[in-house]
């Protein structure tokens, strides 16, 4: 027998969900220290070459 849980449907959500707020967590770690920037959406959109007009 196998020590291991099963994974199912609802456990598979919550370990989402885990790794989505400690992705979060180091994104906010990371904006707080300096290391991110934001980029405006109309630059974004130069930069890629899908300007409008």
């Amino acid at each position: 027998m196998s020590a291991t849980l099963p994974i199912t449907e609802a456990r598979a959500q919550e370990l989402a969900d885990l790794e989505d707020a400690r992705a979060l967590a180091q994104y906010r770690a990371r904006q707080e220290s300096g290391e991110t920037a934001g980029v405006p959406h109309a630059e974004v959109r130069a930069r890629l070459g899908l300007e409008r007009g």
